[in-house]
């Protein structure tokens, strides 16, 4: 080459560090650098139909449906806890007096740990000093 000026485009494609104060920097040129572009525009294209969206919107569009995943996690967490005030509730049925001491042992249908320990939670609440002895399935 005679000058960096027919190298063409040049784009940077990564950047690391390699030691102190040595940066390592990975480009690519000339045509490479056209397919790397093409290359990252078909990804983002893919990306906008699956949104179902324009180029333009894409970033929008994602931190919409992060919103909404965020806040239909949340609703799962409220149901899942309603969910667990249900079965808490019809298990005071099958607390058994042991000596005058309140027992129950039951199994539950808890999807997770944290159901299981909303249940507990709430048998406590309501039969105050007790022996509980909740089992689940998974």
């Amino acid at each position: 080459m005679q000058n960096t000026s027919q190298i063409g485009l040049f784009k940077i494609v990564a950047e690391s560090g390699i030691g102190s104060g040595v940066r390592r920097i990975e480009a690519v040129t000339g045509r490479q650098a056209y397919q790397y572009l093409d290359g990252q525009l078909q990804l983002l294209r893919d990306a906008a139909a699956l949104l179902k969206t324009n180029i333009a919107e894409v970033p929008k569009r994602i931190e919409a449906t992060f919103a909404q995943l965020k806040e239909v996690s949340r609703e799962n967490e409220s149901l899942k806890a309603k969910l667990s005030g249900i079965e808490a509730g019809s298990l005071t049925d099958q607390v058994r007096s042991v000596d005058g001491i309140p027992v129950l042992a039951a199994q539950v249908n808890a999807g997770d740990m944290d159901s299981l320990r909303n249940i507990v939670d709430q048998m406590k609440s309501k039969l105050g000093s007790a022996v509980i002895v909740l089992g689940g399935c998974s």
